[in-house]
């Protein structure tokens, strides 16, 4: 582990539409030194082209570049838990291929990881954006209204929470065993949050750092009735979420139980917690239920500013 370094971890998929803009957005950051790790997991476009384009081009300005392609596809939590081991810095930030950080995201969360050594994670807030990038919500945590502050492991498995990975950055110190991470998990950003906790707090930074851009091919599919022009849309959407919370369901909890009891001896079902014993609601149930509920309610394509405008 090296002092004062910040590893940057960029797992890339089929990513060439929107990654350079990513890649531009790091050489732009206010800290330094920084590490950056990318590695692009069999992509079917011209991804890797692209980032080792990029990457040799910018090598001289102050970056410690690292960029290869997987001998095959791992999937997204053995390639973040690859990228990991491989990692030299003090600090590990995760990244989307398609999010743009702005210039003080490492040097802000940096400051205060230094401000309070009982935090493990750091979590800040993001502005949401369509796919020009014109925002949207200035702020995810104000959108939804969260209002946590500081969360320690009981607190963490009794909510299944806004973990999310490209708001994260996490001390190395004991990456060994909270990047293990099991291909089959579905929500890797729970897992890291989960493991983490055991060593320290997960804090929420309410500073907005990135632009999270919402898209087609986004993983999640999150936002379904904003960034929806009509019913048919909506549901697909919330079809693509019910599938991914469905594959969670059915694996994360028990996944969990098994690593928390093998890495601390922890039993899962001694605490009250957010992962066990869930209703497994099939993809197109649960699509029908939130279109049906967002199309009475004429939420679709409608903004939370918007709708305070119609009442």
């Amino acid at each position: 582990m090296k002092e004062g370094v910040a590893s940057i971890l960029v797992p890339v998929f089929n990513g060439s539409k929107y990654i350079k803009e990513f890649l531009d957005s790091v050489l732009l950051q206010t800290y330094r030194p920084l590490e950056l790790l990318i590695a692009d997991d069999c992509s079917k476009d011209r991804s890797f082209l692209l980032c080792k384009e990029w990457a040799e081009k910018n090598r001289d300005k102050g970056l410690d570049i690292i960029c290869y392609k997987n001998e095959k596809n791992l999937g997204l939590s053995r390639n973040i838990s690859r990228l990991a081991g491989k990692a030299v810095g003090e600090f590990l930030f995760i990244a989307d291929q398609d999010d743009v950080w702005k210039e003080n995201k490492v040097e802000f969360q940096l400051e205060y990881m230094r401000k309070n050594s009982d935090c493990m994670i750091s979590l800040c807030d993001r502005s949401i954006t369509n796919e020009r990038l014109e925002i949207v919500e200035e702020s995810n945590y104000g959108y939804f209204h969260y209002g946590i502050s500081v969360m320690n492991f009981a607190e963490v498995i009794r909510h299944k929470g806004a973990y999310a990975a490209n708001t994260m950055v996490v001390r190395s110190s004991h990456k060994d065993c909270i990047f293990r991470i099991p291909g089959d998990v579905i929500q890797q950003d729970t897992f890291i949050t989960v493991m983490a906790s055991r060593y320290g707090t997960i804090d929420f930074l309410y500073e907005p750092l990135l632009l999270y851009r919402i898209h087609e091919n986004n993983l999640s599919g999150n936002f379904g009735a904003e960034f929806s022009k009509n019913i048919l849309q909506c549901y697909r959407r919330y079809y693509k979420v019910g599938k991914r919370i469905c594959k969670s369901n059915r694996t994360d909890g028990l996944i969990l139980q098994r690593e928390l009891l093998a890495r601390f001896g922890v039993k899962l079902e001694d605490y009250k917690n957010a992962f066990l014993n869930i209703e497994v609601v099939p993809p197109f149930v649960y699509a029908w239920r939130r279109t049906w509920r967002d199309y009475r309610a004429g939420n679709i394509g409608i903004w939370r500013e918007e709708k305070r405008k119609r009442v």
